[in-house]
Formats: C-alpha cells, sequence, structure tokens
C-alpha cells in the first residue's frame, strides 16, 4: 500500500515517468476538486512512488522505441507504477541503460539510469519457479493473497489459468 503521506490536497500525483503529456494517462490520484482537473491552480506533482503493476502479458524483449519495459518485481526501485513479472532478471545495469536510450524519450518510461530497474524478458510466459520468486519478494501476506485469487479464477473459470 502506498503511503498516505504521498497524497496531499489540492494536488494531482502522478507517479514519476507516467506522463505521455496527457491528462489521467496512467495512474494518476488526488482529491476530489485535483481528479476533476480543476486546473485553475492544480499543482501536479511527480513522484517516484513505490509500486508497480504485476502483469501476466507478453511484451518484446529487447524492447523497441515504443515497447514497454517489463521489470523484475525484485528490482530495488521505487517501479512508480512499471509493468512487472515474478522473474530471473536479463537484464541489469549498463544493459538497463542501453535498451532505455534505445526508448522514445517522450514516450515517458520508470527511471532506468540510477539502478533501480531490472528488466526481465517478457516475450513469453512466466519462468518455471516464479512462485518461489514472487514468494521472496512479496512476502508470506500477498502470496497467500495470489493463491486466493488464483484458486478463484480456477473455479470461477471451471478450468485453469492460460
Amino acid at each position: 500500500l502506498l503511503d498516505p503521506g504521498n497524497f496531499v490536497p489540492g494536488e494531482y500525483l502522478v507517479p514519476e515517468g507516467s506522463s505521455y503529456g496527457g491528462l489521467n494517462d496512467r495512474f494518476d490520484v488526488g482529491d476530489q476538486r485535483a481528479s476533476q482537473m480543476d486546473t485553475s491552480g492544480v499543482r501536479v506533482t511527480a513522484r517516484r512512488l513505490p509500486f508497480h503493476v504485476l502483469s501476466d502479458r507478453r511484451y518484446a524483449f529487447p524492447p523497441g522505441l515504443h515497447s514497454v519495459l517489463v521489470a523484475s518485481m525484485g528490482s530495488p526501485g521505487p517501479l512508480s507504477g512499471a509493468k512487472c513479472k515474478p522473474c530471473r532478471p536479463v537484464c541489469v545495469g549498463l544493459c538497463v541503460e542501453a535498451v532505455g536510450m534505445g526508448l522514445d524519450a517522450g514516450w515517458s518510461w520508470t527511471e532506468y539510469r540510477n539502478g533501480s530497474l531490472e528488466l526481465c524478458d517478457a516475450s513469453g510466459g512466466w519462468a518455471d519457479g516464479w512462485e518461489r520468486i514472487f514468494d521472496k519478494v512479496a512476502g508470506k501476506e500477498a502470496a497467500s493473497l495470489l493463491l486466493f485469487f488464483f484458486l478463484f479464477l480456477i473455479s470461477a473459470t471451471g478450468g485453469t489459468r492460460q
């Protein structure tokens, strides 16, 4: 959970790296006045935030000009809403910087130049052993919630996760 101190009345909070030059591009939050975008005096604040979006989608690797970077959920972070997977990183340090330099700068990604990001090869499904990685990074409570979610999906669909 995000610390309540991240939310300031009258400010529209945008996770750093989530702005494409428009309004409400990805995940943004604020109080009612700010969320309604009463632009008269609303201050937009970009801040690095400690959360990520767990994804089972597949993305090109290595990423191209307008591709999605998929972080290892064990990256030092904060990831500011980056897509992530439980993986063993295949690209760290100078590799991440090289990949980041190949992205369109106007496409706006989470910070990659400070060692906070480690990348997955997200072109395939989740790797064998992803459960151990998830459990280690997320902790027991989150692991229990994920198990509950998967069991719910299986019972709701009458089959297995595809």
